[in-house]
This record gives structure tokens, sequence and C-alpha cells, in this order.
């Protein structure tokens, strides 16, 4: 996947699903689409609520029927608790377009821009009760009050969790698109999107000198400022100061010799881990010989996958600091 799109200070890569609708001045006041994604073709904003940090519950699993009521939100299969800025959007789809058709141009758009996919479901396999709230909205450890929009189950229910990594804070979306004939009729859409803060380990300052310190205590030092694209070696523009400083602490200790070392989280087979993470730190070797005239015999890179985690890859947290590359120093 790609973690490369730009999202500082919303300024680009908005994902497309269609062009805002030309009446535009029915949505509610003050509210907008979301630079990330946007509306599909001809929707109107009937609710709207944006908080600047604030926590999130999001469902990556199956609803539980047996917790699930009118007056609590259900328990879900697995969850993942985040915090950031969240945005929740609900739309009103013109009259006549399906949940699937809404629901396949949302999925397609979060798939062009590289979105890994978390949670997908429809009808039974979310549960039955995946939005049973009057008042409340799924995935939200609270109520905000956006609009008493749906006071039953709907006919048809459809639902995607989907990530993107980012070095400034990873981006989640999170679509959920019913159709109901009861106390309002039609196509709706559900939309939340969280903004996480850039993770702050504490675990190293990426500067030569602080590498060099590590290194001469424990033999290794783990960077957390190299990044990839989602699923793949290539490396990201915001790495280049991570790997400027590795080239400035091999320039100052002109005997040290370096293996590097890519480590992956638990997500996706043994093998294909294997592999991305020796690839990333290939990646990361080519780009300090080609770009900062390295010798490449000072060199080498290894990957590990996920035999050698720092955290458990059963949380967020530990996942990304198990997703990390390691300097050794080689005798």
């Amino acid at each position: 996947m790609r973690g490369t799109v730009s999202i500082v200070g919303f300024a680009a890569a908005v994902i497309l699903v269609a062009t805002p609708p030309a009446g535009a001045q029915e949505d509610v006041a003050g509210s907008a689409d979301h630079p990330i994604i946007t509306r599909f073709e001809g929707s109107v904003i009937i609710g709207y609520v944006q908080r600047e940090f604030d926590e999130y519950t999001a469902a990556l699993g199956r609803a539980d029927e047996r917790v699930g009521n009118s007056f609590s939100p259900p328990a879900f299969a697995k969850s993942l608790a985040l915090e950031g800025k969240i945005t929740r959007i609900l739309y009103r789809v013109p009259e006549g377009r399906s949940s699937l058709e809404v629901f396949r141009n949302y999925t397609a758009a979060l798939a062009k821009d590289r979105f890994e996919t978390l949670f997908e479901c429809s009808a039974d396999a979310c549960g039955r009760v995946f939005y049973e709230r009057s008042g409340g909205f799924f995935g939200v450890g609270r109520s905000y009050s956006v609009r008493d929009l749906f006071v039953g189950r709907p006919d048809v229910e459809r639902y995607v969790a989907a990530k993107l990594a980012r070095s400034e804070g990873d981006a989640y979306v999170f679509v959920y698109v019913l159709e109901t004939d009861t106390s309002m009729t039609g196509t709706f859409v559900h939309l939340d999107v969280v903004e996480g803060k850039a993770m702050g380990t504490g675990l190293v300052t990426a500067n030569a000198a602080a590498l060099a310190a590590d290194i001469s205590q424990s033999g290794h030092v783990a960077l957390y400022g190299i990044f990839f694209d989602t699923g793949s070696a290539t490396i990201t523009p915001a790495s280049d100061a991570a790997i400027a400083e590795i080239s400035t602490l091999l320039r100052e200790n002109a005997a040290m010799r370096l293996h590097i070392v890519g480590h992956t989280d638990t997500e996706g087979t043994f093998d294909f881990n294997m592999d991305l993470s020796r690839r990333r730190a290939e990646a990361v070797m080519q780009t300090l010989v080609s770009k900062h005239t390295i010798a490449a015999a000072r060199l080498q890179a290894s990957g590990v996958g996920y035999l050698a985690p720092v955290a458990s890859n059963r949380t967020e947290d530990g996942r990304a600091k198990n997703r990390r590359v390691e300097l050794v120093e080689i005798f």
C-alpha cells in the first residue's frame, strides 16, 4: 500500500468518489466534505461533527448481537482504540442509487489511493446490529450528536474500515452505507475519518550523535524515522532526514560497518514479511550507497520479519513499534 499520500494541512490527495453535487447549498450549515475522501455524486450532508482531538473505538469485526441494543453500542469481535482528529459526516444519497453502487464507489476509491482494508462486511456478516442505536453511532465510545437518523435495523448495511499509513500520523476511514425504509427512507452514508498523531515513541532521537551513542552502548539502534509505502519496500520522502543521519554517522566513524536489519509486524504471512523486511533493508542500503556515496563494502542488509518484536503485535501501538529498521554494528 502507498503511504506517501500527503494530507499535511489538508493540502492534497483527495480520494475522488465523485464530483460534489450541484446542490451543495443544501448541506448542513458549516459542513464540508473531508479532504481525504469526498461524497458520492449528488449526495447531501445532513449531519456533521468535527473534534480536534478525541477517542474513537473502530469496529474491525462482526457486531455481537447479544450485546447490542437501542441503549448501548454493540461489542465487536475485533476493535481498535484510536485517538486523533475525528470528522463525522452523514450523507443522504440521491433517490434510486443502491447501497451496493455507493459502497463499491467508496471501496474502489480507497483501493485506488492505496488504503489498506482492515475489515469489510455486508448484511449478516456485520452482525445485524451494527448500527442499532437511536441517537448514537457505531465506532465512537461516546455520543456524537449529529442526528437521530435511524431507530431500528436497516434493511441493508455495508461497512468498510481502511487505513492509510502516513509519517505524520495514520489516517483511518470508516464508511457505513445502508438502505432503510423506516423513519427515513433511502440510502445513506455514515463517514468517519480519524487522523492520528505521529507516533511519539521516544525511543531514538535520529541524529548521528544519538545513533553512535546507542550503538556504542548496546551494539545496535532502532530507527523509527524511516518510512515505507505500506506493504512495499519503497522508501517515502519523509525518511530522507533519518537516512542522512545514518550517512553522517558513517562519515564521522570511518571504520564503522553496519548491518541494516528490517523488521515488520505480524500483518501478512511469515514468508511475505521475511521477504518484505529484507527488501526494505536492502532499499535503505542502496539509498546510502547511491545517494550518499557510502561504500557498499561497509554495509550489509537482512530482514527478520516479525521474529524479533519489541512489543506485542496484538495492539496497534505494539505493531507500530515493531515496524522498524535497526542498525547493528559489524566487527
